[in-house]
């Protein structure tokens, strides 16, 4: 809701030399808004950046910890150096799965149903599969860029997890 917007949103704002996402904004009717950096970009400079930032996750990076814990870590731990466990995609190759989620979930359950997909996967396609997650493959540090060509990143996987 808002509320976790609001929080999530206002820790970001006053960071020297990175662009996030700034306070959000209230009109009369109760809605909010947050203004987008670079807002007006053209739809060829979205797409490249969208291909030039294109990111996934291999199967066997992916552990029990990083289904833990809201968006940025349990407990509020920084979790920028997850970006690292993430690899720009190869010449050619499609992400596999775009994984869509609540952090608030059972990350346990969550690995277990994600560990038989891959194994299916696996006997059908002779290799582990490889998934688009917005934990490792959106640079924490410049979330508002990433954020503007989300739609890209969810029509370059092949199926979506829900």
């Amino acid at each position: 809701g808002s509320a976790s917007m609001n929080s999530s949103v206002a820790g970001h704002g006053g960071s020297p030399g990175r662009r996030f996402l700034r306070s959000p904004c209230s009109s009369a009717d109760g809605l909010q808004w947050l203004p987008m950096p670079g807002a007006g970009e053209s739809a060829d400079d979205l797409l490249e950046a969208a291909r030039r930032d294109l990111r996934c996750i291999d199967w066997e990076s992916i552990k029990p910890e990083l289904m833990q814990g809201e968006i940025c870590g349990p407990d509020g731990v920084d979790i920028s150096d997850l970006y690292d466990l993430s690899r720009p995609l190869r010449h050619g190759e499609t992400i596999d799965f775009f994984l869509s989620h609540s952090w608030h979930d059972d990350g346990d359950s969550k690995m277990q149903k994600l560990n038989a997909l891959a194994e299916s996967f696996r006997s059908t396609h002779r290799r582990y599969p490889t998934f688009w997650m917005d934990k490792v493959c959106i640079d924490q540090s410049r979330i508002s860029d990433c954020l503007k060509v989300l739609p890209v990143n969810v029509m370059a996987c092949s199926r979506v997890v829900a």
